[in-house]
């Protein structure tokens, strides 16, 4: 089973000769998808990884984007499988942890459509298992995975703004942006050019792609925080064992927001409720939103 898995990936990202480079791309992944729609139960925990890794490519593979949506449902499905296995808690939690760790590569994409659709489908996956997922996996997901993901985020929505300041990082202009009809940019050049000219156009083309960037990471962070606190909320309400997680994951919450805020990049803080106590935990609400930027 794994050497069919593993010739539908050679078959996708490596095409015969003479063919365009995504020419069987579809075709191999709807192979994969058969596999994991069909035969998962035939599968033994290593068939399985394999096909998590073949998966996880097929959904960072930048060739369709369909494909690359289709492939996280794959992972979601996969997922919902592990949780039924009776395999033993060793192979259980290797298999859990391969699925985050793919997951988390994947929340790193640079197309905001993917990383939007991965994070709908890590909460998912998280509270459709919180009373399944053991006191291990919990401390990856508040203490690594979140973390990184908003980490990496940030880093890339800084970028995004650096460039804007006038750091010497390229931008590359995207071929798919529309040219106006006015704009001659082939052939021999005009004696009269309109008030818009090559450079211009070439300006405001990389402007677009840098404020849309920064936009969509902006977005991602919006969206991840939300996930992790809805994700530490549901955990809150069933999870018994504790050993700490709580304070530490409200500590890496809190401290993610007042970094945001002080950056004075992404969100401004508008409200702050009075505390609440929880237990042993004092908790408070904020509201947070989005800074409008001005141009200078």
């Amino acid at each position: 089973m794994c050497k069919v898995v593993k010739k539908a990936v050679q078959l996708g990202f490596s095409p015969p000769a003479n063919s365009s480079p995504y020419a069987f791309l579809d075709l191999a992944f709807k192979l994969v998808e058969t596999l994991v729609q069909k035969c998962l139960q035939c599968l033994d925990e290593s068939s399985i990884e394999v096909l998590m890794e073949v998966v996880s490519n097929y959904a960072l593979h930048d060739g369709d984007a369909n494909i690359s949506r289709m492939a996280i449902g794959l992972l979601y499905t996969i997922a919902n499988h592990i949780q039924r296995l009776e395999s033993s808690e060793e192979e259980i939690h290797k298999l859990w942890l391969g699925i985050f760790t793919r997951l988390r590569s994947i929340g790193c994409d640079k197309r905001a459509e993917i990383r939007s659709t991965l994070f709908t489908t890590l909460e998912n996956i998280i509270i459709e298992n919180l009373e399944t997922l053991p006191y291990t996996l919990w401390l990856y997901i508040f203490s690594q995975l979140f973390p990184y993901l908003l980490q990496h985020s940030e880093a890339k929505c800084l970028q995004s703004v650096t460039e804007n300041k006038g750091s010497h990082m390229v931008i590359t202009t995207p071929t798919n942006v529309a040219t106006p009809n006015f704009i001659v940019v082939s052939g021999d050049p005009p004696a009269h050019r309109s008030r818009f000219d090559e450079e211009t156009l070439r300006k405001e083309r990389e402007e677009a792609v840098r404020v849309h960037a920064e936009k969509d990471w902006e977005e991602s962070i919006a969206a991840l925080l939300t996930v992790f606190a809805q994700v530490f909320t549901k955990f809150n309400e069933v999870q018994k064992e504790d050993e700490g997680l709580r304070e530490r994951t409200w500590e890496t919450l809190l401290e993610t927001c007042t970094r945001l805020i002080k950056c004075g990049t992404y969100l401004s803080l508008i409200h702050i409720s009075e505390p609440t106590r929880l237990g042993m935990i004092s908790y408070a609400v904020f509201c947070l939103k989005k800074k409008k930027t001005t141009k200078e």
